[in-house]
């Protein structure tokens, strides 16, 4: 039996109270932990966060110390073409799916319907609200000169 959620989101605040030294830090550590614990709980397989560059190493700490000390799941950095996510699972399904996103982005195949598809799944989005499409929209394009 999984241990009390709640418990966990508070010991997850306690953990990240003495690392984050922001006004944002119980919105931050929240956010966070929410998404640990629907990874955790088993609500989908994995979960993603995407932060600007000069926040990364920020956000990779808070996302290691609550993973290890709080949930015990492992933290994936996968490197994109334009950007570095953490990922973080405790299933194999969701470990395995990672490796299949590294292939990807080593193949160029980012940013296509696939790569969207397998992300949506991984983070719990229902197949039906997953837009295979978004990098048709929303990705920036570089100029051709």
């Amino acid at each position: 039996m999984l241990p009390a959620l709640g418990d966990l989101h508070r010991q997850a605040f306690d953990v990240a109270d003495a690392k984050v030294e922001t006004e944002w830090r119980d919105f931050t550590a929240g956010f966070v932990s929410g998404q640990l614990e629907k990874a955790f709980s088993g609500a989908c397989d994995a979960c993603m966060f995407a932060p600007d560059e000069q926040d990364f190493n920020w956000c990779y700490e808070l996302v290691s110390l609550l993973s290890s000390k709080v949930y015990g799941m492992a933290v994936h950095v996968l490197q994109c073409s334009n950007r570095k996510e953490i990922w973080v699972s405790d299933s194999a399904i969701g470990s395995g799916f990672l490796r299949e996103l590294e292939g990807m982005v080593k193949g160029g195949d980012e940013n296509c319907p696939w790569w969207h598809l397998l992300r949506g799944n991984l983070c719990g989005i229902p197949f039906k609200r997953i837009d295979p499409d978004y990098h048709k929209r929303y990705v920036v394009k570089p100029e051709v000169e």
